[in-house]
C-alpha cells in the first residue's frame, strides 16, 4: 500500500518527539514587577510562609521576592497540566500533583 504524506509527518514527529523530550517549563516565564498587574491574597500555613521568606532571603539581594516564588510555584503547575475538572478537595489536588511528579520521573 502507498503511504500517505501525513503517515510520514507522523512518523518524523514521533522520531523527534522519542529523540528530544520536551524541556520541562521550556515556555515558562515569570512576569516581571511592572508586568505583574493582579493581586491575590493567598492563605499560607507559617510553615510555608517561612518557607517563601527564606526563599527570597537565601537569593542574592533583590533578585526575587515573595511573588516571584509563588508566580513560580503556578509555573510548575501549569507545566504538570492537571485535570483540574476532576479534582474535587484540597486531598486531591495534592494527590494529583504527586501523581504527575511520579509520571515524570
Amino acid at each position: 500500500m502507498k503511504r500517505v504524506a501525513y503517515v510520514d509527518l507522523l512518523d518524523q514527529l514521533n522520531r523527534q518527539a522519542r529523540d528530544e523530550p520536551p524541556e520541562p517549563l521550556g515556555g515558562a516565564a515569570l512576569p516581571r514587577k511592572r508586568e505583574a498587574t493582579e493581586r491575590l491574597k493567598v492563605r499560607l500555613s507559617a510553615e510555608q510562609f517561612a518557607f517563601v521568606r527564606s526563599a527570597v532571603a537565601a537569593a542574592p539581594e533583590g533578585a526575587i521576592d515573595d511573588s516571584a516564588v509563588v508566580a513560580a510555584g503556578l509555573a510548575l503547575l501549569r507545566e504538570l497540566d492537571l485535570p483540574w475538572q476532576a479534582i474535587a478537595s484540597r486531598e486531591e489536588l495534592i494527590e494529583a500533583i504527586r501523581r504527575k511528579l511520579m509520571d515524570r520521573s
